[in-house]
């Protein structure tokens, strides 16, 4: 299936997607459970078949409110009357060729979920999106509209469920001391930057601070490597990921002091040579101290270790004198 646009492409929410899909073509009706920020609404956003129309439901009506907006997004004539209510309900359920939508099923009145069974048995589908007290709801009150249910449970999307897809990309575990950012614009998720702790020894860093072994061994702790920074493939906006960089760049040091009770003075990061150019680092005012001569982290040399740029950001005026000092 073809990811769709602005869409998360992980295997959980595509067969989802699927099972909708494969229910209201056959008259059958879905419900989308997820706590907040599992990204129901945008999942329900998702949901137009070709040959079915999708009817949009606001939950906040009462029943002959409801009834009489049904008919009103299909451009009939109404008014919001309980004498009419029966008619209304009638055409709905007579209804061909759409499927109702409503999200929030958390709010819906009550009295309106007899209404709903009404239609489900009619053949018309229904696609509703709640939090999970909908179905403990149902499951008390109504169990016989939740046996016409299928429901799929949304969860939200996390760092790791994208470690093996995008791994091309930077997106790898980490081991050891780490904190992992997941950068969003609203429910739409940009970047995935990760630090860790630093690397053991780089000759142009270390070069750069004036270090001894000594010294590098008592304050090689208060260094942090920004050890991947992936921008996902479908984001394109020009300076953005300068702007995380500043943005995290602030935020960082108290995230990790809260996390380890260390006040990192110094970023580093490593950019390979030849395949990328660290425009983005060399923006946000990171410093190009030199080039890696192809050792491993730990200093040992290993075949096939390209050569990297080193490029490195201070978080206090005073780090050099700091980690200098016994």
């Amino acid at each position: 299936m073809k990811r769709k646009e602005s869409f998360i492409n992980d295997k959980r929410r595509i067969s989802y997607l699927g099972a909708v899909y494969n229910r209201i073509h056959r008259g059958k009706s879905v419900l989308i459970e997820g706590d907040y920020g599992a990204g129901k609404s945008r999942f329900l956003n998702l949901i137009a078949p070709k040959k079915l129309r999708g009817v949009r439901v606001e939950s906040l009506f009462g029943v002959h409110e409801t009834m009489a907006s049904i008919l009103r997004e299909l451009n009939y004539e109404t008014t919001s009357h309980y004498r009419r209510t029966p008619e209304y309900l009638k055409t709905i359920c007579g209804l061909s060729d759409c499927f109702l939508v409503m999200d929030e099923a958390n709010d819906l009145d009550p009295r309106v979920w007899p209404y709903f069974k009404r239609i489900m048995d009619a053949g018309v589908p229904v696609v509703m999106a709640g939090l999970p007290r909908v179905r403990t709801f149902l499951k008390s009150e109504h169990p016989d509209i939740l046996s016409r249910l299928k429901t799929l449970v949304l969860y939200p999307i996390v760092v790791e469920d994208f470690s093996e897809q995008y791994k091309d990309i930077g997106c790898k575990r980490l081991p050891g001391a780490q904190l992992r950012y997941m950068v969003r614009n609203g429910n739409d998720m940009l970047a995935l930057p990760g630090f860790g702790a630093a690397v053991w020894k780089t000759a142009p860093r270390d070069r750069f601070i004036g270090w001894n072994d000594r010294q590098r061994q008592n304050k090689l702790n208060l260094i942090v490597n920004n050890s991947r920074f992936p921008v996902l493939p479908w984001v394109s906006s020009k300076n953005l990921a300068s702007r995380i960089l500043g943005g995290i760049a602030k935020r960082l040091p108290a995230d990790w002091h809260s996390k380890y009770n260390l006040q990192p003075l110094l970023l580093e990061t490593f950019v390979e040579s030849g395949k990328y150019k660290g425009t983005c680092y060399k923006a946000a005012n990171w410093i190009s101290v030199g080039r890696t001569k192809g050792r491993g982290k730990l200093g040992d040399h290993k075949a096939g270790i390209p050569k990297k740029d080193v490029l490195l950001y201070p978080l206090c005026g005073n780090f050099k004198q700091i980690l200098l000092s016994k």
